[in-house]
């Protein structure tokens, strides 16, 4: 129920169009540059309660799907599943969505490989995790920096 896209997600926030179009367009804005050396990989979205985060967040979401540029989403905002709201499904739920992305660098097969060779990874820290099931299969395709891969990550 966390994805971008999920039947729980239905209900999701919207706010004022000209506001969520204004920063949903500087954040594509950097999406399309974050490929460029010398611009930042992380973009951190904050503000108050309520102000529209995740109405903007999901809208990126759809562009980017739209575009092949959405690796993945974990949404623990809003109603569902109190499993959303609970860390060790974070990164299960992220590294699950990189298998379902339509990537030519084979991230399903990377992810799936390093799930193979160590089943308990589930299991272990969240540091750990993120080094087997993001690092790893990233580092092995090599990406080439004319790609972008964009992980939506709201409500943490």
């Amino acid at each position: 129920g966390a994805f971008h896209d999920s039947n729980e997600r239905c209900d999701s926030p919207n706010f004022r169009p000209e506001t969520t179009l204004a920063v949903r367009e500087k954040i594509m804005g950097w999406i399309s540059k974050s490929n460029q050396r010398e611009t930042a990989k992380v973009i951190w979205l904050s503000g108050p309660a309520e102000c529209g985060k995740t109405a903007i967040v999901g809208s990126v979401a759809e562009v980017c799907k739209e575009e092949g540029d959405l690796a993945t989403s974990f949404f623990a905002s809003g109603t569902g599943s109190e499993k959303r709201c609970h860390k060790q499904h974070l990164i299960p739920t992220l590294a699950y969505g990189l298998t379902q992305h339509n990537s030519p660098l084979l991230l399903r097969d990377r992810v799936l490989t390093s799930i193979g060779r160590d089943p308990s990874v589930f299991s272990k820290r969240l540091h750990e995790q993120c080094k087997l099931l993001f690092l790893k299969p990233f580092f092995d395709a090599q990406i080439s920096s004319d790609r972008s891969f964009v992980m939506i990550i709201d409500g943490l």
